[in-house]
């Protein structure tokens, strides 16, 4: 099992403010619990808004990722410096960069080779196109869909 948090340094110079800014930082894995955290987070930024492109209304994707930034940052990481605050960042580039790293981690998570995934045992045949099956929608992923061998067709004599 890969570990569950990560410290990373960071050392960057804003050009903007001519300063530089080093730490260290440690993320963690974000649970289920902090995902549902995240979204509050980002919405609460947002302040309920999202973006509508037929009306161009809405918050704009720049401010929705840099709010997706700041929440994310403010979940995943659980040691950081005293200067890494949204509210006293002047230069984005410093955001992103910490934000590369958390992100980064949190991929780490999501291509896992298929030997290495731990997946339920499914024992149930998965038709050829989806069926829905009630409110639940089709029973199998895609990930079925696209691993399945196609069967031989022959003639009719």
């Amino acid at each position: 099992m890969k570990d569950l948090q990560k410290s990373f340094s960071i050392d960057y110079h804003s050009e903007g403010e001519d300063q530089r800014y080093t730490g260290r930082f440690t993320v963690k894995k974000l649970t289920i619990g902090d995902l549902s955290r995240l979204g509050s987070r980002k919405a609460q930024l947002c302040g309920g808004l999202s973006y509508d492109p037929s009306t161009s209304k809405g918050i704009d994707p720049s401010t929705a990722m840099l709010n997706e930034m700041i929440a994310h940052c403010e979940i995943a990481l659980i040691e950081k410096p005293e200067w890494f605050d949204a509210d006293k960042i002047i230069d984005v580039g410093l955001l992103n960069a910490v934000y590369e790293e958390v992100a980064s981690f949190e991929a780490n998570f999501l291509s896992r080779p298929k030997a290495q995934r731990q997946e339920p045992d499914r024992s149930v045949e998965v038709p050829s196109s989806p069926e829905h099956t009630g409110e639940r929608g089709t029973t199998h992923s895609l990930e079925d869909v696209v691993d399945r061998k196609i069967p031989k067709i022959s003639p009719l004599s």
